[in-house]
């Protein structure tokens, strides 16, 4: 399971899990203040997130969210981005299995608060996430068919 695979990666196999990817009302800058920590570790750790995302839609809205400080990391995304794998911990279990012949409905839901992001000037909003909830909706569909 590449859920595991990423756990042992990152030496986190056996951590303490996590109920939830974030915690309430997590907010982060780009200049948070925090000291920098080694941006290629923290890309690899994003860049495996986001492949995750194809079988685990739970961790989307995270790993994009994480996605935002791969070019100057600090220590405080790092600390976010380890609680995203405390939580794949304990829901190793979870996860999208495709089967050709299966009827597929799928349900979404976006964060209204600015997605927790507080730099001023970048906002992606609802729009993007309808339009990616769609797109995904349409691979399904396709799937299906075949």
């Amino acid at each position: 399971m590449y859920a595991e695979k990423i756990l042992r990666k990152f030496r986190m196999v056996g951590c303490k899990p996590m109920a939830t990817p974030l915690g309430l009302n997590e907010k982060l800058k780009k200049e948070d203040g925090g000291k920098k920590v080694d941006a290629t570790l923290y890309r690899s750790l994003v860049g495996n997130l986001l492949y995750l995302t194809a079988t685990r839609l739970d961790v989307m809205f995270a790993a994009s969210l994480l996605s935002r400080f791969t070019h100057s990391p600090s220590h405080f995304h790092l600390a976010v981005a380890k609680r995203v794998l405390r939580y794949i911990q304990g829901t190793t279990s979870y996860g999208i299995r495709y089967c050709k012949n299966s009827m597929v409905k799928l349900l979404g839901f976006y964060d209204s608060d600015l997605s927790g992001y507080v730099d001023e000037g970048c906002f992606l909003g609802p729009q993007r996430s309808n339009n990616q909830l769609l797109n995904l909706q349409q691979k399904l569909n396709m799937f299906q068919q075949h």
